[in-house]
């Protein structure tokens, strides 16, 4: 039971809610090889290694070629966001309480999407080389040049860094000038692109001590799938004479190819 709805028990109130500053949308979830409506516990995701082309003879059979083929499985968890509503509780407030409620439901479920994703984004092997110092133009361009290395398409790269990294990169002058960045897309805080990369601002991102560690990837190097998607709902409760607002979701993330992403730490 909602506890703290008795704070709304006046004689008059206003008619909206001020829900307290949070993150309420995903922002990871459509950057990634989603697959969705999985039927079962895991779903497994499918690599199959490059092969190398070979020479033949005139007239002579074609030698053929054999793609690796292996699969890493994604594990389905399911995560709940439940608030009821006491029935009678309304009667006391002319605010909307299922609405506010169901808002807060589905940012919660939207927040553990991303930590979900972060979290299987942290096993990644790959760290770049230089940890000391917060974010500047030299640690992008490893990141840019561990991708480039290991030929990873150029398509869906992405950078997740926090909020405190993207003060930084407002200092670094290859940036923010428009003859580096397009309509100097970091000035918007993750919407945008810049070296190649979409950037995305995330609060979420793991940090021990002083060092938070940000991520720049191929979309494609992690899979996501999603048994069941964000759903809210809003059902009486005869037993609590209540109304239950509810969200959940069922999903689990996996690495598909390790090569694809890289780790950056940045001091704060």
């Amino acid at each position: 039971m909602a506890t703290s709805t008795n704070a709304a028990f006046i004689a008059q109130y206003s008619n909206e809610v001020k829900q307290l500053w949070a993150q309420n949308d995903t922002r990871l979830m459509d950057t990634l090889r989603v697959h969705k409506n999985v039927v079962g516990s895991t779903y497994n995701f499918h690599r199959m290694a490059a092969v190398v082309a070979n020479t033949k003879s005139r007239d002579a059979a074609i030698t053929a070629l054999d793609p690796t083929a292996t699969q890493v499985t994604a594990t389905l968890a399911d995560y709940y966001a439940g608030i009821y509503i006491d029935k009678l509780d309304e009667l006391k407030t002319n605010a909307n309480l299922r609405a506010e409620y169901a808002k807060a439901a589905v940012g919660a479920i939207n927040r553990k999407v991303d930590d979900v994703i972060i979290t299987e984004l942290a096993n990644a092997a790959n760290t770049t080389a230089t940890v000391a110092g917060g974010l500047t133009l030299a640690k992008i361009l490893e990141c840019v040049t561990y991708l480039n290395t290991n030929e990873v398409d150029p398509e869906k790269r992405v950078l997740v860094i926090g909020a405190k990294q993207i003060s930084e990169a407002l200092a670094i002058q290859q940036l923010t000038s428009s003859d580096y960045v397009q309509v100097q897309a970091i000035l918007q805080a993750g919407v945008g692109s810049a070296l190649g990369m979409k950037w995305i601002m995330s609060n979420r991102l793991p940090k021990v001590s002083a060092n938070r560690t940000c991520f720049a990837f191929n979309g494609d190097s992690i899979g996501l799938a999603v048994g069941q998607d964000v759903t809210t709902e809003v059902n009486y409760i005869p037993e609590r004479v209540a109304y239950l607002t509810n969200s959940y979701v069922s999903l689990g993330a996996k690495i598909i190819d390790d090569l694809g992403i890289t780790k950056m730490t940045c001091v704060e």
